[in-house]
């Protein structure tokens, strides 16, 4: 019985390690095979319900990672200065109510959201991009590095503001690093790296 616990336990270790390797991994995906080990360290418990507390802790639950459902309820530093909570990947500013008023709104791109280890912990977190719709019909897009702080926590350490762009075709965190292929409203096309420093995304 021991054998086969441990084998079980081995198998959830290699779908999580695997599943942190791969940042691009559809957000779908991730959350079944995260749901999976956590049932595999589930029955790992029942089975040696003498020992529960070192079977729980040999790996994270599903809750310890960071998901594009978590970071559509997150909290998130605007552009202009201050802090909004999304609802639903949105926050709408207050407006006149008028039909001519376009309205002032932070909405969450889920499709170019990032996920991995951004400040050497070994638990993942995430890069998530911003659009800012203002009353006046402009478009511009923030960069906010959310660090996972653990139990489903993450926090918005740092911004960097991207101004008006036409398309990202690539976006990825490996090694610590983001980085991020673009092209701006006026056609530019760029390829952009950053790693995180404390509170401050730099550029490299």
């Amino acid at each position: 019985m021991t054998a086969t616990i441990v084998a079980l336990l081995q198998l959830a270790l290699a779908v999580l390690t695997s599943v942190r390797g791969v940042s691009a991994l559809p957000a779908e995906t991730r959350n079944q095979a995260l749901q999976a080990v956590s049932q595999a360290v589930a029955v790992a418990t029942v089975a040696m319900s003498t020992s529960p507390r070192l079977i729980v802790e040999v790996l994270p639950t599903s809750n310890d990672w960071p998901t594009v459902e978590k970071l559509r309820a997150a909290s998130y530093r605007t552009s202009d200065g201050n802090t909004v909570r999304l609802v639903d990947g949105i926050y709408s500013y207050p407006t006149s109510g008028s039909a001519s008023d376009p309205g002032h709104f932070v909405r969450l791109m889920d499709s170019y959201t990032s996920f991995g280890d951004l400040n050497h912990d070994n638990f993942d977190d995430a890069v998530a991009i911003l659009k800012t719709h203002t009353p006046d019909g402009a478009e511009t897009y923030t960069l906010a590095a959310m660090v996972n702080r653990g139990g489903g926590v993450l926090s918005n350490v740092a911004t960097v503001e991207l101004g008006a762009l036409a398309n990202v075709t690539y976006h990825r965190v490996e090694r610590a690093q983001y980085v991020i292929d673009l092209e701006t409203a006026a056609g530019t096309r760029k390829t952009l790296k950053y790693h995180l420093a404390g509170n401050r995304l730099v550029a490299e």
